[in-house]
């Protein structure tokens, strides 16, 4: 996707002024009262695209699901594509993936199904953050991590929620060996995904994917894996590595049981 590099539409200028000063739920409702007044796509990409240069990636995300949808699915405007899967937090996400020897596209497209890239949301079952991580799951990986427990409101941090996420994604990883499992075990537990890998491993992949029993986990792996293999077309040369594996490997006994 093409990022532009536009003149700051003047709307925006006190969320900016805000942000300076750390008053970051007030730039978040200035942001929004902003977004209301729109009403065009041609209003709507610029302001996008001030936003993803502001760092607020979920705002850029929504401005995008609202006016952009059109431009970026229907012409596959490369500047409107740019909105719907930003490398959103780049330097953490980079950072931990490289720590933790794991796709950085995988992370982005986890996030963007959990949070659509806004670190203050919470949902109905207490999960917060970027990743959706709820507290005892937290609380786990930062023992395993040898790090103190995070307070609740600690989830809400955009680097510390990166750093539990891809190391959670990363153990996933190592015990399931395969994106599309790793999805099914972020969303219904490893538990879940290995009874399944049991029973239906030895189906080709679609169609383990379509055998998946729980409605909202088996749409969740479709739009992962879609959103990874669009992720990997739009960032890399040939996109090689969005070819995946058809095959359902057998779970290891590494990585998380939680």
């Amino acid at each position: 996707p093409k990022q532009l590099t536009l003149p700051r539409p003047p709307e925006l200028e006190l969320a900016v002024a805000l942000t300076r000063t750390g008053l970051f739920r007030d730039a978040a409702d200035e942001v929004q009262s902003r977004v209301s007044g729109l009403r065009t796509a041609d209003q709507a990409l610029p302001f996008a695209h001030a936003l993803l240069q502001l760092g607020e990636f979920g705002h850029a995300h929504g401005v995008a699901a609202r006016y952009l949808w059109g431009r970026a699915f229907g012409a596959k405007a490369p500047d409107a594509l740019a909105a719907f899967y930003p490398r959103a937090f780049a330097q953490a996400v980079e950072t931990e993936a490289t720590r933790q020897s794991l796709d950085p596209f995988l992370v982005w497209a986890i996030m963007r199904r959990e949070s659509a890239f806004r670190p203050e949301v919470m949902s109905a079952a207490d999960a917060r953050g970027l990743m959706q991580i709820i507290p005892p799951t937290a609380t786990e990986i930062a023992l395993k991590m040898a790090e103190p427990a995070p307070a609740p409101a600690d989830l809400f941090a955009p680097e510390r929620n990166i750093r539990y996420g891809a190391w959670y994604l990363a153990q996933l990883m190592k015990r399931f060996a395969h994106p599309a499992l790793a999805a099914a075990a972020y969303n219904a537990g490893p538990k879940a995904a290995v009874r399944w890998t049991q029973e239906r491993g030895s189906l080709p992949l679609d169609l383990f994917v379509e055998s998946i029993p729980y409605r909202e986990t088996r749409g969740y792996v479709k739009q992962v894996l879609a959103d990874l293999y669009l992720y990997h077309r739009f960032y890399e040369q040939d996109g090689a590595k969005a070819r995946l594996a058809m095959t359902v490997p057998a779970p290891s006994a590494d990585g998380v049981t939680f």
